[in-house]
């Protein structure tokens, strides 16, 4: 797919990319923000054709914080600057609304992983901004994480998130964007799907469970929103690209989008 740069934390691809004031088309935000894991390439991803053909387009957000724009543009969003990641994915958002290239109600996102706080938290911080969003094993009670220090990860990735055992003022910069912990009460949040792996080393599934059960008591069904949890019970962190994984996550959008027929 060949892409252009807006500004530098978003691109857009090229697959049928529809102009601007192009109202009726809904748009799939994408959101790079991979912490140093081996993954494929981000460029092709064969089964968003599904959405391609029925007249959606495709952007991608590089927040700072993420890898995919090499070394500086990483560590200028990580420990006490993390909110920065958040703000570029409301601005990337924003832009393309300003811009015309989608209107409010027809945007949606998806993340993964660490791109999957960055994407929940953006939607704890900005309810209306997006009409639905698909989280992929996404770390989002990063603060219960970070404290308990026998988790595999929580040693090696407090370059990333901070030292919140240690330092006071760390411990309340994540409690200010983590995701479970800031999750508004009664507002027009996003219908969400939040997929899970059983065999989740990085991501415990009982981040996911806890982060499902508190976003259906603080939001409900009140905006006609739903919230639904999808969960593999022999997958891994990485395996988020099986067929009937990828066919449930274009259908929820594109019925959450009510674009129900075929265009």
């Amino acid at each position: 797919s060949l892409s252009f740069f807006l500004f530098p934390a978003l691109s857009l691809g090229f697959f049928r990319l529809h102009p601007p004031s192009s109202l009726v088309f809904s748009l799939l935000l994408t959101l790079f923000h991979v912490l140093r894991l081996a993954q494929t390439s981000q460029d092709f991803q064969p089964h968003l054709l599904s959405l391609l053909d029925r007249g959606w387009s495709v952007a991608k957000c590089h927040v700072r914080g993420g890898d995919d724009l090499g070394n500086k543009w990483h560590h200028a969003a990580v420990q006490r600057t993390k909110q920065l990641s958040m703000d570029d994915l409301r601005d990337c958002a924003q832009h393309l609304v300003a811009e015309k290239f989608v209107a409010p109600e027809l945007l949606a996102g998806i993340g993964m992983s660490a791109g999957g706080m960055v994407l929940a938290a953006t939607c704890n911080q900005n309810p209306s901004l997006f009409r639905s969003i698909v989280l992929q094993v996404p770390f989002v009670d990063v603060l219960t994480s970070m404290l308990d220090e026998d988790l595999p990860l929580t040693l090696h990735e407090q370059d990333e998130w901070g030292r919140p055992v240690q330092c006071a003022e760390d411990f309340r910069t994540i409690q200010q964007y983590c995701p479970y912990h800031n999750i508004p009460v009664s507002c027009q949040f996003p219908a969400a799907l939040v997929q899970c792996n059983g065999n989740d080393t990085r991501v415990p599934f009982w981040q996911h469970l806890k982060y499902v059960s508190r976003l259906r008591e603080r939001i409900g069904d009140t905006h006609g929103h739903r919230v639904l949890m999808h969960c593999s019970s022999s997958a891994g962190h990485l395996d988020v690209t099986s067929p009937t994984r990828q066919a449930l996550e274009i259908a929820f959008l594109h019925h959450t989008l009510k674009l129900d027929s075929p265009r």
